[in-house]
């Protein structure tokens, strides 16, 4: 599933994603996170992983400053419930 091996990163094998695939599953996460049909459990680990992909792709990602632009955006879109097919601002 992932785009590149798996590096190994405080002892946990960590994927890497292009920066499109990351950004459909961070934009979701983030539109899931308020609503109220989502369960609580479930807004836990989502946000928990959020904070683990934001890390990650600060530490480890090539491509640092483009990730997370990325990350600004799904943030906004995430929230502003913009769904669908990316498109260039």
């Amino acid at each position: 599933m992932s785009d590149t091996h798996p590096i190994r990163l405080f002892g946990m094998s960590v994927l890497r994603y292009g920066c499109l695939r990351g950004h459909y599953y961070f934009r979701s996460c983030v539109y899931l996170l308020p609503k109220e049909f989502a369960p609580w459990a479930y807004k836990v680990r989502l946000f928990a992983t959020l904070l683990v992909m934001l890390a990650t792709t600060l530490i480890i990602d090539e491509r640092k400053i483009k990730s997370f632009q990325f990350i600004l955006r799904d943030i906004r879109d995430g929230f502003s419930e913009k769904l669908g097919r990316f498109q260039e601002d």
